[in-house]
Formats: C-alpha cells, sequence, structure tokens
C-alpha cells in the first residue's frame, strides 16, 4: 500500500506532492497567468473549501518545493491563491450566510447567580456581626 502511495506522489509535480491539500497548483496558476480568476476559485475549492483563508495562514510547504527555484525562485504560490479569493470576495461571489441567532434561556445560570447573591448577602450578614 505504500507503495502505491509513494509512486502516485512521484506522479504528481513537487508543489502539489508537498502541498498537503494536494491543490491543483500548475492549473490555477496558468489559469490565474489567463485572468481567468473564476476558474482559478473553482479549482483551489475542488480540493480546499477555504481559499481565502489558507491564502493567508499556510506555511506554503509547495512554495519551498517549486520547481521554479532551479530556473530563477519559486512562485508566489500562497500569495496567488490569496489573491484570487480575494478577487472572488470583492466582486461579491461569495455571499456567506448568517448564522441563525439562537435565544439560549439557561435556567442553570440564573440559579448561580442567585446563589452567588445570596451568598454574597449571608457573608456581608455575618461580616456585619462578627460571628463566623
Amino acid at each position: 500500500m505504500t507503495a502505491t502511495l509513494i509512486s502516485e506522489k512521484r506522479l504528481l509535480p513537487p508543489c502539489r506532492a508537498a502541498c498537503p491539500a494536494h491543490v491543483n497548483v500548475q492549473a490555477y496558476v496558468s489559469l490565474i497567468q489567463r485572468g481567468k480568476f473564476r476558474e482559478a476559485v473553482e479549482v483551489i475549492r475542488k480540493d480546499m473549501p477555504f481559499p481565502a483563508i489558507c491564502g493567508r495562514v499556510c506555511f506554503s510547504p509547495c512554495e519551498d518545493a517549486c520547481a521554479r527555484v532551479n530556473v530563477d525562485q519559486a512562485v508566489a504560490i500562497r500569495a496567488l491563491k490569496r489573491l484570487v479569493a480575494d478577487i472572488e470576495h470583492e466582486q461579491g461571489r461569495v455571499t456567506p450566510e448568517p448564522i441563525p441567532k439562537i435565544q439560549r434561556k439557561s435556567r442553570h445560570n440564573r440559579g448561580w447567580t442567585c446563589r452567588v447573591n445570596s451568598s454574597l448577602r449571608t457573608c456581608k450578614a455575618r461580616l456585619s456581626r462578627n460571628c463566623f
């Protein structure tokens, strides 16, 4: 089983093999190069649902494994991912659904508050009488 995983990793480009989410980096970088930002985000979302977050917090192992380092310098893959996610957000394609507010009525908290208040009143009464 491990032999198949190793052989699969050898078939992938180094950037994709290094990516924990195995995002198709070459596909979305070439789409960005052609100005097809919507399609680039769709390619990213196939493997990872949150490109904007990953574009900000990822430790970018794909950039460390980038083969372009042998030619000139590594491609700024994380920055490109962040760019297309920000463009998508600015153009209004991402519309987050509001989280419904839940009305919670907790009797436990009220009971705890009453117990604390009654304890404080008891302490004050004892302190005023100096009887412990």
